[in-house]
């Protein structure tokens, strides 16, 4: 899957991270529908840390469809 994010650029993760990348994008989401700021910020850190530790990094050109 890739994944794009701002500012971030964009990664290729593989299935294995998928389940992980859905829960930590649910915490956050559940975290700014709370109103938690702190909540939010830890969990978009760990989604972050989870993009790049599992992900390859692909030129900005590369088009590819993202889900």
């Amino acid at each position: 899957m890739i994944v794009r994010v701002s500012t971030e650029g964009q990664y290729e993760l593989g299935d294995d991270a998928l389940g992980r990348l859905h829960e930590l994008d649910d915490a956050c989401q559940a975290a700014v529908e709370a109103g938690d700021g702190e909540r939010f910020h830890g969990c978009y850190e760990q989604l972050l840390e989870l993009i790049h530790s599992q992900g390859e990094e692909l030129q900005d050109d590369d088009l590819r469809g993202s889900i």
